[in-house]
C-alpha cells in the first residue's frame, strides 16, 4: 500500500508537526519531572527505613528462613493433580488454534522521499492458546485456516471427559518464621513451574498427541497445570504487624508527608541475605529505574525540541 502526505510540506506540515511536537515535549518533560520526584521520594524513604531499622523503631523487620505452607499443599481434586510444597496451583485450559503473525516493512520512495511504501506479509502458525483467536479476522483466510469456537471446544471437552474443563486456582497461606506473608511479598519469590502431565480431551482431534508424539488437529483442547514451589531459604525485609504478618513498610515522611511520603519497602529474595545487602539491593533497583527513565526521557525531549525549532524556522521562512 502507498500513502502520500498532502498540503504544503514547508508550512502546513511544519506547523502541524510543530504543534504535535510541543505536545510530546510537554509529555516528556512531565515524565522527567515525575521521575525525579519519585527518585527523591525513594531515596528519602530508604534513608528513613535504614534509620528506623538501626534504631529498632518503625516495625521494620529482617527475617531469614524457609517458606512454609500452613495446609501442607494444594490439590486439584477434580483431576487428581497435587503440589505438596507449593504456594499455589493453577489449572489452565488451552485450545490448539491457528495464529496470524504480521510483519511490516516500510521504506521511503519517490524523488523527494516523501512517499512511504509499506509492505505487510502474513504468516500462519498452529499454537496452543489459553484465549480465543478469531480466524475471521485473518487477512488471508483461505487455505482452511479456521478456528472452531473456543468456548465450544472447552464445553465439548468437559462433557466428553466428565470432569471440569475450565480455569481454576488453589492457594494456601504461607508463613516465614511464623509470620504470615501477603501476595505483595510472596509474588517476589514465585518461580512458576509445570505440574503434572497435560490432560487432552477425548476425540479424534487429540488422538495423535494423546497417543504420544503426534500433532493434534486444530480444535483439540487440553488442560495444563502450573505451581509455585515454596523453595528453600529466603530473606525478607518489611514491617511486622501486631497481627503477626509481614507487609511492605510505608514511609511517613516525617509525619507531614515529606519527600519520602508514600514510599514502600517490602523485599523478599531467595537465599540468605543480610539486611544491609537487601537495603543495597533496593537502592540499586531504584537507581536503575531512575536512570532508565532519564535515558528514555531526556534524549526524547531534546530531539523533540530540535524538531520544533526546525519546524518554526520553516514556518518563518514560508511567512517571509
Amino acid at each position: 500500500t502507498y500513502s502520500h502526505g498532502s498540503g504544503d510540506p514547508s508550512f502546513r506540515g511544519a506547523l502541524g508537526g510543530s504543534a504535535f511536537g510541543l505536545i510530546l515535549l510537554f509529555g516528556a518533560t512531565a515524565m522527567l519531572w515525575f521521575n525525579e520526584a519519585s527518585a527523591v521520594a525513594a531515596s528519602s524513604g530508604l534513608l528513613e527505613a535504614r534509620s528506623h531499622y538501626a534504631a529498632g523503631t518503625g516495625g521494620i523487620t529482617h527475617v531469614t528462613g524457609q517458606l512454609k505452607g500452613t495446609q501442607g499443599g494444594v490439590r486439584d481434586s477434580d483431576h487428581g493433580v497435587e503440589a505438596s510444597s507449593s504456594m499455589w496451583l493453577e489449572r489452565t485450559p488451552e485450545v490448539y488454534q491457528w495464529k496470524e503473525v504480521e510483519h511490516t516493512t516500510t521504506r521511503k520512495v519517490g524523488h523527494r522521499r516523501d512517499v512511504s511504501e509499506t509492505t505487510k506479509t502474513y504468516k500462519y502458525d498452529k499454537v496452543w492458546s489459553a484465549s480465543a483467536i478469531d480466524s475471521r479476522d485473518f487477512k488471508a483466510p483461505r487455505g482452511g485456516r479456521h478456528n472452531p469456537p473456543f468456548s465450544e471446544a472447552l464445553h465439548t471437552a468437559g462433557r466428553e471427559l466428565g470432569r471440569p474443563f475450565d480455569s481454576a486456582r488453589w492457594s494456601q497461606p504461607v508463613t516465614l518464621q511464623g509470620l504470615s506473608l501477603g501476595p505483595a511479598l510472596l509474588s517476589q519469590a514465585e518461580v512458576p513451574a509445570a505440574a503434572g502431565a497435560p490432560v487432552y480431551a477425548p476425540g479424534r482431534r487429540c488422538d495423535a498427541v494423546a497417543r504420544g508424539g503426534g500433532e493434534p488437529d486444530v480444535g483439540c483442547a487440553r488442560l495444563t497445570w502450573r505451581h509455585a514451589p515454596l523453595g528453600t531459604q529466603v530473606s525478607a525485609l518489611g514491617q511486622r504487624t501486631a497481627a503477626g504478618a509481614l507487609v511492605p513498610w510505608r514511609a511517613r515522611g516525617g509525619g507531614g508527608g515529606g519527600t519520602s511520603g508514600g514510599y514502600e519497602l517490602g523485599l523478599l529474595m531467595r537465599g540468605v541475605h543480610g539486611a544491609e545487602e537487601m537495603f543495597a539491593a533496593a537502592a540499586s533497583t531504584n537507581a536503575a529505574w531512575k536512570w532508565g527513565l532519564r535515558a528514555a526521557g531526556a534524549p526524547a525531549a531534546w530531539r523533540i525540541a530540535a524538531a520544533c525549532a526546525c519546524a518554526a524556522c520553516a514556518c518563518a521562512a514560508h511567512a517571509a
